[in-house]
């Protein structure tokens, strides 16, 4: 039992001020003066804080990296008849028979403290079929080459599931073992094809040529290859043979169905993300010690689980997948890098909001009482303020950081996120009918209030919009999110009985301009054709009191771009998350006493900002040699020191030129109140894909029984 007054690693992570006694391991082996804190300055500074261990950290083992596969491990326990009895784990045994490693009985035979070393299946290419087959469909190693480092420089930054350094180490690892005809360990595998099958889907225009002109086949076809043959290896791995690969490997693929607009398996997936990470204990605090980097990897990776299980099952409608009562791993420290904000900033910011949100009001539910909803509210407000600079609301320019290539990306995803959290329990309130002069004041309030977030959030998205959309056609929400606002605005047009709407005018045109958005993204990408022909005839179904129909029913009108300012905030949006399920309220709230007017304060007036020039990492040209290098043996097995390179004015890598005016064209409205019973067109399921299950149809509260972009036209 270690001394109390000696702190391990761990403590010194929970606690940044605290001092080991002793210097790490590197610092005493250089002969050079340890500020003892994890990850030390030293280390730090040569970027080599995954070697930074202190002697607390070996006390727990032998001295085997627990974080990676420990091959001696597995030669030792495949040598069957060698003290057998002797070697009997009761831990294993219960949790082979299907206990958690963390359950009272596997405890009975452990010493205190004792960790499990993390190991690999490992498998013959020349004994597995499988294995065989996984490794004919990868390319040759310059077009791997590429690719992997097509990701570290563009799509890992997106949610930073890898740690670049790390990767690159066991990315020369895996190949040597190839090369060699060595075993190769099967999660690793399954994770390096999946890298492959997202990094295809991304690559700019010159790397597209290049990769089909040396492969044969389109980057359609790859990706498609790519994934179905990680997920096939992904089977020959048996039941219990947990990894921290594993969870990367999972939490890819949910990217890349959720980038191929596949949202069902997108959630599917998920939930095998959840439970694997459950089953190797990511989630919960570790009973010993555990060395500093491992312990940050290990937060880092639930960090992500976590943040995705609200993303991806708030957005599709569904229950959470997480107990957020039984975690207690913590959050990420972020100071590995040294950033002026870590490329995983915005997940860990998004994991504190709804942690915050679950300790005051337990599980998902939908709130219904007035107190509870403006406590939400503040919660909402007060989370807002603490930003870091590079993502705040109010002044997010930060031009000395601009450079790095995930700085503008997740300070779009970070306000769109918050705005669309902040709206989910005002949404039953704007589709609610009332009158001005009869309904109570608390639903006048919380219908303003929700006007200036839906407001606020149509515009983020545009801001989104128009930073990334030419860069990368793959977030799928940007479609969805500007059509589920506006559904939401015309719904708010439609249950003003008086026709008396907050901010009309401000209405209007932000529905006009997400129309006229949807009009021209129809063409670009299959998602936004389903939305835009359901806005279409939403919209002829606002009152003529909207101001919105044609005064010539035959004849088509040209709306001018609507004024941007105005009221609204324009503040910049990334992947929308409509129909936020963490707190959402019910459309006919309960009763409340009359009390004196509480109207909702009034915007906070930021002042508007001009997205920078957009800088992305460089990527790989025809005949040039990959940035990262990856080396051919691993003589040093010292990690890969990584860097992106910059270049400030690219080409936009896919997609097509968006022009700055946004006028369009729009459909002749019919004047009138708006007509239940008139139906809608049949759209196909085929048209539709996945979309249809991310709308959320009866919160507006339209009169409709079935999905009306399902719905047969009823003759009247």
């Amino acid at each position: 039992m270690p001394d109390d007054s000696r702190k391990s690693s761990l403590e010194a992570i929970a606690q940044p001020e605290a001092l080991l006694l002793s210097a790490c391991t590197e610092c005493h082996r250089r002969k050079q003066k340890c500020n003892r804190q994890w990850p030390c300055n030293n280390c730090q500074k040569r970027k080599v804080a995954d070697q930074c261990r202190f002697r607390d950290d070996f006390k727990t083992g032998s001295g085997d990296n627990a974080w990676s596969a420990s091959v001696e491990v597995k030669r030792k326990r495949d040598q069957a008849g060698q003290d057998d009895e002797s070697d009997s784990d009761v831990g294993d045994v219960l949790e082979a028979i299907g206990y958690s490693r963390l359950h009272l009985l596997t405890k009975l035979d452990q010493d205190s403290g004792s960790t499990k070393p993390s190991e690999q299946y490992r498998l013959d290419p020349k004994n597995s079929a499988q294995l065989k087959r996984a490794l004919d469909v990868l390319p040759p190693r310059h077009v791997v080459d590429c690719l992997v480092q097509s990701f570290l420089d563009v799509v890992n930054f997106y949610y930073y599931i890898v740690y670049p350094p790390y990767f690159s180490k066991e990315y020369a690892r895996w190949w040597d073992d190839y090369t060699k005809g060595r075993t190769c360990g099967v999660q690793w595998t399954c994770l390096l094809l999946m890298v492959c099958a997202c990094s295809v889907q991304h690559v700019d225009g010159q790397l597209r040529a290049r990769i089909e002109s040396d492969v044969g086949e389109s980057v359609k076809e790859l990706t498609q290859k790519y994934h179905d043959a990680a997920r096939e290896l992904h089977s020959a791995i048996p039941v219990g043979h947990g990894h921290v690969y594993t969870v990367q490997y999972l939490l890819h693929s949910c990217y890349w169905f959720k980038a191929e607009a596949r949202f069902a398996e997108c959630w599917q997936v998920l939930g095998a993300v959840v439970r694997e990470a459950q089953m190797i204990d990511l989630h919960k605090k570790p009973e010993g010690q555990l060395p500093g980097f491992e312990l940050e990897m290990k937060r880092r990776l639930w960090c992500i689980v976590d943040s995705w299980d609200w993303l991806v099952s708030s957005l599709l409608a569904r229950p959470m997948l997480i107990d957020r009562a039984e975690c207690d791993v913590g959050l990420p420290s972020l100071t590995i890098e040294d950033y002026p904000a870590s490329p995983m900033l915005h997940l860990k910011l998004q994991s504190e909001l709804v942690n915050l949100i679950f300790k005051r009001f337990g599980p998902p539910k939908i709130l219904t009482e007035p107190d509870e909803i403006r406590d939400y509210q503040a919660i909402l407000e007060g989370f807002m303020k603490t930003f870091p600079p590079e993502y705040a609301l109010d002044h997010p320019n930060t031009p000395a950081n601009e450079d790095l290539p995930w700085i503008a990306l997740h300070r779009h995803y970070m306000h769109t996120c918050t705005l669309s959290i902040a709206l989910g329990p005002f949404r039953g309130y704007m589709a609610k009918s009332m009158k001005r002069s009869t309904a109570p004041v608390i639903d006048l309030e919380f219908r303003e209030t929700g006007i200036d977030y839906a407001l606020r959030l149509m515009e983020a998205v545009h801001r989104f919009f128009e930073y990334v959309w030419t860069r990368d056609t793959t977030f799928h929400f940007v479609p969805f999110c500007i059509f589920d606002t506006a559904a939401l605005l015309c719904s708010v047009i439609i249950h003003a009985e008086d026709g008396i709407v907050p901010r009309r005018d401000e209405v209007i045109g932000s529905i006009t301009r997400a129309f006229a958005t949807l009009k021209k993204l129809r063409t670009a990408t299959n998602t936004a054709k389903a939305p835009y022909d359901v806005l279409r005839r939403l919209i002829k179904k606002l009152p003529s009191t909207a101001g919105m129909q044609a005064t010539d029913a035959h004849k088509k009108r040209r709306f001018d771009q609507p004024p941007g300012a105005n009221g609204a905030i324009p503040v910049p949006a990334a992947a929308r998350l409509p129909s936020s399920r963490v707190a959402q309220i019910a459309p006919a709230p309960v009763q409340v006493l009359a009390q004196p007017a509480q109207h909702a304060p009034p915007a906070s007036q930021y002042q508007p900002y001009t997205n920078p020039p957009p800088v992305v990492p460089g990527r790989m040209q025809a005949g040039q040699q990959p940035l990262l290098p990856f080396p051919q043996d691993i003589q040093d097995l010292q990690f890969q020191n990584y860097t992106y390179s910059q270049q400030m004015n690219p080409a936009a890598p896919n997609g097509q030129s968006w022009p700055d005016d946004i006028t369009s064209s729009m459909q002749s409205f019919t004047a009138g109140q708006p007509q239940f019973e008139m139906g809608w067109q049949t759209i196909s399921e085929a048209e539709l894909g996945d979309l249809a299950m991310l709308w959320n149809w009866q919160s507006l509260n339209l009169g409709f029984t079935t999905n009306p972009i399902y719905q047969n036209r009823e003759q009247v």
